[in-house]
């Protein structure tokens, strides 16, 4: 029994089956109707065409950019050479003009001084360089341009006066450009002029995994459990975690990377998630094992990976670009088209290039700065080892970024990029002048009036910065239609496009993310990502994206603790401090806290936050809101530092708050602390609930969720950037009533607790979880370990249990057929004793407590526990009393169900049907048409009962019900045994056969060997494995079934509320009986599992029971059999060729051949195609399961339907010979293929039965593709073996083994030719006269059986033989080759697929074989 038990918890373990769709690497198939939609290399989209004036196209059908002095060459006019000279209407500036003039800084030596100005130039909203990297990170995944068309060597002009322009650098690093000119490209000519994206449109990891299978070649690791390459050491803590592998430069190799983008920090976000890819892998292998392999493991690590750039990206990184969060994910849209517009590309997605700063500082895990590392050395070979991830990405969090804006650091301008040992000077802001006239983008105002927008007429409709106002118009000429779109604002539509037309976005169901890995992915920060794939020893900040404070309230606690009383000094207004429970406590961050207490009618409040500067807000929302969409909000914002303001605000969305009006500010300010710099402390009073308010009600009975955000760098009401959360179901009363409601909670808990074990134990599990859920939250500890607490945990943890297999046996009567025994029936007592416990335990541990209660003094005396006691004695003796009344009157009604005196079965249900006289007749025909149109309909007694409205609450399952629909089911429903069905029958008659436990082996191990090698192929089902364990371990006897049981009387009277009708005798053949499986035999090499092909299985059946009439009669040549199953909620048929058992090798020859009712076994083979409906049915079936069959019928009287034919004449059977009474042939050849066999196994049995020895011949050319394909070649053996030298069997393969010795090749004319002469001849050889066409000779060996006795000599046809296995070559019918002689009394049969009898046919009439004597079975 326990081995039982073990396997069934390793069931999981054992059966995962993993059916996933991964993303392909180049982005095909990601929409399933158009699939190259979204592919690599495709063009950029443009959403609004260009601007009438860019008309000159050339050849390639690209348009040539806008004119400007010198036409991007070097040959600029001397007039033009400076960037003051006054430009021409038409002609447009230089781009290193544009940058100088524009982009340009052009700071003095005195401003690094300047603190002001330095200041106006960095992020105004605090914003780390994570942000700023991590947007080039992102870049290289879903917008990476082809840069592979004309070379322009001196495209960039710089002009003489360019030095007027440049920056003092108090550094000393030398910005003057001492080049003439710089090179640039234009985009791929293949792209037209919108630009070509190297990567997909979709956020997908490609710049981790590359984009074809040759890049990923470079990163992964092949073998490993699906790892990615990197490289570990130790020589640092950092290098313990790798490094990814770096080419002869010494230049990290990674899938995809911007060869003049990347840097250190870009490489540092390309080796963290490499290490995350790797660490799921090892994740993965220790709760999977060998039972993946190397490729699964690494396409779940990279769904994982990808889940994470995408979760990261949209709903950290965004927030902070677009000032707002995305609306939320409702799902892919398949009628988008994945795409990346040339505008977002080329102007929005550029604003990065603001944002670098020339210098940045490397920090260690306590802030001090370790080297400064100009913008140019970023891009020095193996850096990120000489300091780290962990110090690299601190140093990122740290240090706020540059304010997107159009100016540009100094370095950016003068950039030097190193890659491959080439250094290229470059000006980042002339490259970005020209990609937008490289891709015809639409000047400013013509692209605001395409988006919709109002056409600039003032400079100050641009930008309010009276700077800028003045460079714009000198470098234009004032005209401000002139001026070009060099930022553009970041468009959330596109962001939007990006997720929403992406099929396996990691929140759509497709991407095939469990609940698990969702939520974990959902509460995964990039913090987290980096911490857990670096040293320890590092702390980065919760909330890297923004530069965070210098101080926390850990440093200044004593200044504002709940029992501190301040001096009235000048910052405290109002009132004294109130005192704050320290229960009553909830620390947002290291920041930011909230006390509370409840007075009266009102919430005292108590925020304090760590700044001076920012704001800070908290928000009640309902109790499963975890967003501010509905909250009503309190935002306290730093003025100055001597003022705060306090005010409320309603939710809007995902934009800023609404300020309520003044009239409805309910909050009232108490008390009030500014500190300078440190932190600021403020006390608010806010009603419980006011009636016809906005506001949240705070009651006792309600939960509330809290929402908390803040901004320590800013006061102005923006996106928090990541520095919030929130409290699901917080009720603000928990800690003060729980003194109060103490004694009332425990004798609630008493009170149900007696209500569900003393009388409602049909609800008992759900009642328990609530009482047993309010024990928890008011016991005190020492409950918790007495014998009451113990005994209540206990109970909790059966009632898990019991649940458990409760839900586990409802789901085994939907799904498992042998619901009634093995595995399923233990469970079922484990159940029951259980429940037993269960409810003892309860009764046992309510008394424990209200002795406890007693003693805690809240009742003196003892008359409830008697009461208690009488009551459960009362529960008891009624329970016992009622069952067994219930159990005597269905044994009464069960006992007389058979007349012990006559032996027949009495027509009970008569008795409880009305109007049973009423009742309409319904035909066989009708009823088996009812059948197969779906209705779910039974005979009984010959009544008909629909029992569709009862099978999903049968006790016995629905599966059982599904496999007797159409049958008639008397003697199941009464249960009634052998012992009642014939008196007379011997002993004998009833054995049962038994398979030995070697035989139950190795059944049970050819079952798993199929399941394994074809788990990827086969839905091999958690039920299917049940009833393998339960058929062939827990019973193996091959005539027991599955299912078998009396009913009770509540069960004969629910079944006659389901009559429809009446029903004449069951006689007729169409009626469906049900047999027993009682052996299933693969019957073909199993080595072919190997290859894919079809199977094939021999399924040995039996009538369920020894008198059932089915069959009718010994099965004779042209007989067939219909099954019926019940599939996907329909009724199939299919109909298969049976043989009786005596023909099969495992017969015994000695027993009475004319003895009809020694063996009732029949079998049928069956072939299991991949997608057949009936072969995956069939696959299923196992040992002791029971199927719907009847007949036989034969397929002579399908032919002779329609032909008129005297009454009293028999239809004819087209197989037999008419001349003989036997109906056997003197010489039989059968020709068949594949599955074509079984026909000719029949003929075989006729002559077997019938024909006397050696007055017959039988020749048999089985023709198949590979040896493994033979069906039952040890039946066929046997046969030749029985036969006794008047059956041969000649084996053609196409594809035959190298050790083969029979026939080879395909069946032709020769070969058709050559083995009838040789079987017609008997033996001698022939002398073929060969017509000069047709080559050499060459040796064929024929065989009979398997054993080769006779060789002749015939040519080879030269021609390509097809796979029917037949040649279809028009060369080899040659007149000379024919069959002059056919003997009497012969005949040709053929049986195979429709390809290969037509071919058999053609040969037939080539080789001069009359129409008379051949016969094609279809």
């Amino acid at each position: 029994m326990p081995n039982h038990l073990i396997t069934l918890f390793l069931i999981p373990l054992l059966f995962t089956l993993i059916y996933a769709e991964y993303r392909t690497l180049n982005g095909t198939n990601n929409n399933l109707k158009y699939p190259s939609l979204g592919v690599i290399s495709s063009p950029l989209s443009r959403s609004n065409p260009p601007i009438s004036f860019y008309t000159n196209i050339n050849d390639d059908n690209v348009m040539s950019m806008i004119p400007t002095p010198g036409n991007y060459s070097s040959r600029v006019p001397k007039a033009f050479a400076n960037c003051t000279a006054a430009l021409p209407k038409n002609v447009f500036p230089l781009p290193r003009c544009a940058s100088n003039k524009i982009g340009s800084i052009q700071a003095s030596m005195d401003d690094v001084y300047n603190l002001d100005l330095l200041d106006k130039y960095k992020s105004k909203r605090k914003i780390s360089h994570i942000f700023t990297y991590w947007g080039f990170f992102t870049k290289m995944d879903i917008s990476s341009g082809d840069y592979s068309g004309v070379n322009y060597p001196t495209g960039i002009y710089i002009p003489q006066d360019d030095q007027t322009y440049l920056s003092q650098n108090p550094q000393n690093a030398s910005l003057v450009i001492y080049l003439p000119a710089m090179q640039f490209n234009r985009s791929s000519p293949t792209a037209g002029s919108v630009g070509k994206n190297v990567g997909t449109p979709f956020l997908d990891g490609s710049q981790l995994y590359g984009h074809d299978l040759e890049k990923l070649s470079r990163v992964r690791d092949y073998g490993n459990h699906g790892k990615m390459l990197l490289y570990y050491s130790n020589h640092s803590e950092d290098s313990q975690f790798g490094y990814p592998p770096t080419d002869e430069n010494g230049e990290y190799i990674f899938g995809y990377t911007a060869i003049k983008g990347r840097n250190v920090f870009t490489d540092m976000f390309h080796t963290v998630f490499l290490r995350e890819h790797n660490k799921r892998c090892d994740l993965l292998w220790e709760l999977h094992g060998d039972d993946w392999d190397d490729e699964i493991y690494f396409q779940e690590c990279r769904k994982w990976v990808i889940a994470l750039l995408q979760r990261v990206t949209f709903y950290e990184y965004l927030g902070i670009a677009l000032g707002s969060p995305l609306p939320p994910y409702e799902g892919y849209n398949p009628s988008l088209v994945p795409s990346i517009d040339t505008f977002f590309s080329t102007v929005t997605y550029r604003y990065g290039h603001s944002e670098v700063s020339d210098y940045h500082s490397i920090v260690d895990n306590n802030g001090q700065v370790l080297a400064t590392l100009s913008l140019n050395s970023l891009q020095r070979p193996r850096l990120l080892e000489t300091y780290g991830v962990p110090s690299i990405a601190l140093s990122l969090a740290l240090q706020r970024q540059e304010e997107t804006d159009i100016f540009f650091s100094d370095l950016m301008r003068n950039f030097t990029s190193h890659h491959q040992n080439i250094t290229e000077n470059m000006d980042i802001f002339s490259i970005d002048v020209i990609r937008n006239r490289d891709h015809v983008i639409p000047l400013y105002n013509d692209a605001r009036e395409a988006m919709g927008l109002k056409r600039a007429t003032q400079w100050s409709d641009i930008t309010n910065d009276t700077v800028v106002q003045s460079r714009l118009i000198e470098t234009y000429s004032n005209d401000i239609d002139k001026v070009e779109a060099y930022l553009g604002g970041l468009a959330e539509d596109h962001w939007m496009l990006t997720r929403d037309s992406d099929r396996l976005w990691f929140e759509e169901a497709d991407a095939e993310l469990s609940y698990q890995e969702l939520f974990e992915i959902n509460h995964t920060t990039l913090s987290q990502i980096i911490a857990r794939n670096s040293p320890n020893t590092y702390k980065l900040p919760a909330n890297i994206w923004i530069t965070q404070p210098s101080t926390s309230l850990k440093s200044v606690k004593p200044a504002y603790t709940p029992d501190y009383i301040p001096n009235n000094d000048e910052d405290n207004i109002l009132q004294n401090d109130l005192f704050y429970s320290s229960s009553n406590h909830l620390t947002f961050s290291d920041d930011y806290e909230m006390f509370w207490e409840i007075i009266g009618l009102n919430i005292h409040l108590k925020l304090i936050s760590a700044s001076t500067v920012g704001w800070f807000a908290i928000g009640f929302s309902d109790p499963n809101d975890r967003s501010m969409i509905t909250s009503d909000m309190i935002i306290c914002r730093n003025i100055n530092e001597s003022y705060l303001e306090v005010k409320q605000y309603k939710a809007n969305a995902y934009f800023t708050p609404q300020l309520v009006d003044d009239q409805n500010q309910l909050i009232k300010r108490t008390n009030q602390r500014i500190s300078s710099g440190i932190y600021t402390h403020v006390e608010i009073v806010r009603p419980l609930n006011v009636k016809g308010s906005y506001m949240k009600p705070i009651t006792a009975d309600r939960n509330l969720s809290l929402i908390y955000a803040w901004n320590p760098n800013s006061n102005v009401l923006t996106y928090h950037a990541g520095n919030r959360g929130v409290i699901p179901n917080l009720n603000f009363f928990s800690d003060a009533t729980f003194i109060n409601k103490r004694r009332q909670n425990l004798l609630s808990h008493g009170i149900g607790m007696f209500l569900v074990w003393g009388n409602l134990q049909l609800f008992g599990t759900v009642i328990v979880a609530i009482f047993g859920g309010i024990a928890l939250a008011i016991m005190e500890t020492r409950f918790i370990k007495g014998a009451h607490g113990i005994i209540g945990i206990t109970i909790f943890c059966i009632m898990g249990v019991q649940i458990g297999i409760g839900m586990f046996n409802i789901w085994n009567l939907v799904n498992v057929e042998s619901v009634n025994m093995g595995i399923i029936k233990l469970f079922k007592i484990i159940h029951l004793f259980l429940g037993i416990a269960l409810i003892i335990l309860a009764w046992v541990n309510m008394y424990i407590g209200i002795k406890d209660y007693n003693r805690e003094n809240f009742w003196s005396n003892n008359r409830w526990i008697t009461i208690y006691l009488i009551w459960i004695g009362l529960i008891v003796a009624t329970f016992f009393i009622s069952e067994n009344i219930f159990r005597v009157r269905n044994m009464k009604f069960l006992y007389t169900m058979v007349n012990e005196d006559t032996r027949v079965t009495e027509f009970r249900l008569q008795h409880y049907i009305r109007d049973y006289d009423q009742l309409p007749t319904m035909t066989l025909d009708e009823f088996n048409q009812r059948v197969i149109r779906g209705m779910k309909l039974v005979i009984v007694e010959g009544m008909i009962f629909d029992i569709s409205k009862w099978m999903k609450y049968h006790p016995g399952g629905v599966k059982i019900l599904q496999r007797v629909i159409g049958t008639d089911i008397t003697k199941d429903f009464f249960y009634i045994t052998r012992k009642y069905e014939d008196s007379q029958s011997s002993s004998n008659d009833d054995k049962e056969e038994f398979l030995t436990f070697n035989e139950k082996d190795q059944q049970f191990s050819n079952i798993f060997k199929r399941n394994n090698m074809n788990r990827r192929d086969k839905n091999e089902t958690f039920a299917n494995f049940i009833d393998i364990i339960n058929v062939n371990k827990f019973f193996g006897r091959k005539l027991s079934r599955v299912a078998v049981h009396s009913h009770s009387l509540y069960a004969t009277t629910k079944l006659a509320t389901m009559v429809v009708a009446n029903h004449f005798d069951s006689s007729d053949l169409s009626i469906f009986h049900r047999c027993i499986i009682t052996n299933i035999e693969i019957v073909t090499n199993h080595d072919i599992y190997k290859y894919g092909s079809p199977i094939v299985k021999k399924f040995t059946l039996k009538p369920i029971r020894k008198h059932d009439n089915f069959p009718v009669r010994k099965f004779i040549p042209g007989d067939y059999i219909e099954i019926m199953c019940y599939i996907d909620n329909q009724m199939i048929i299919r109909k298969y060729t049976p043989l009786l058992q005596e023909f099969s090798e495992e017969y015994d020859e000695d027993v009475d051949r004319n003895n009809y009712n020694l063996d009732r076994r029949f079998w049928i083979l069956v072939k299991i195609y991949k997608d057949g409906f009936m072969s995956k049915y069939m696959d299923r079936q196992l040992n002791n399961f029971e199927i719907s069959v009847r007949g036989p019928f034969n397929v002579s009287e399908s032919i002779f339907k329609n032909i008129p034919m005297p009454i009293d004449q028999p239809i004819p059977n087209i197989l037999l010979n008419p001349n003989q009474p036997n109906g056997c042939w003197s010489n039989l050849f059968m020709i068949c293929g594949g599955s074509g066999i079984t026909p000719m196994l029949q003929l075989n049995s006729l002559k077997q039965s019938y024909a006397p020895p050696n007055t017959y011949k039988l020749h048999l050319l089985f023709a198949n593709n590979t040896a493994a394909d033979i069906i039952y070649p040890k039946h066929l053996d046997s046969l030749v073996r029985k036969f006794k030298g008047n059956l041969t069997i000649d084996y053609i393969l196409s594809n035959p083994p190298d050790n083969w010795d029979c026939l080879k090749g395909y069946i032709d004319d020769v070969i058709l030719f050559d083995w009838l002469s040789f079987k017609i001849n008997t033996g001698s050889h022939l002398s073929i006269d060969i017509h000069p066409n047709l080559g050499q000779q060459s040796q064929v060996e024929y065989t009979s059986g398997v054993i080769p006795n006779q060789t002749v000599y015939y040519p080879r046809p030269q021609d390509p033989l097809i796979e029917s296995s037949v040649s279809h070559s028009t060369v080899l019918h040659p007149p000379n080759i024919a069959i002059n002689y056919f003997p009497d009394e012969s005949k040709i049969i053929v049986c195979g697929n429709k390809g290969f009898m037509i071919s058999i046919q053609d040969i037939c009439n080539r080789i001069g074989i009359k129409e008379e004597n051949t016969l094609f079975l279809v």
